[in-house]
């Protein structure tokens, strides 16, 4: 009886790990998503009307993403609910990084049009885009 306990605990021990690790794979992948569609999204503004768009990356990264979470749904190693509250956030994070980025080069351009010093221009750049790097260093450092 007490082997039994003992093997019983140690292979817990054992599994607890792993479970763990694939529960965050599959968790950073439901992020994801959501970092892919605000990609996906901004690219559809930019390209709309093109008759030959073709798949982007972040079209291709977003499909692979999806079949995993589904399949991990269907595994029960996630619950629905779960992957549709990281993703939503995913999202949130991923339109955050490319809006601040947009407000960055739009005010360069503004600035660059009033004649501002080149090299003043540039610095405030660099310190907006550091502003936005919080932001998308989270999004993309789990998404790549």
């Amino acid at each position: 009886m007490r082997i039994e306990i003992i093997i019983g605990v140690v292979a817990v021990s054992f599994a607890s790990p792993v479970s763990a690790e694939k529960y965050k794979r599959v968790t950073d992948a439901a992020y994801c998503l959501g970092v892919y569609q605000s990609e996906v999204n901004d690219t559809l503004k930019i390209h709309l009307g093109e008759k030959d768009a073709k798949p982007h990356a972040a079209e291709i990264k977003q499909l692979r993403a999806d079949a995993f979470v589904d399949s991990a749904i269907k595994q029960r190693k996630i619950r629905a609910i779960t992957a549709i509250k990281m993703r939503s956030v995913g999202y949130t994070d991923g339109n955050t990084c490319l809006q601040q980025q947009e407000r960055c080069t739009e005010q360069w351009y503004l600035r660059a049009e009033n004649k501002v010093d080149p090299e003043s221009n540039k610095q405030k750049l660099v310190n907006c885009n550091s502003l936005a790097a919080v932001v998308c260093e989270r999004a993309y450092e789990i998404c790549e």
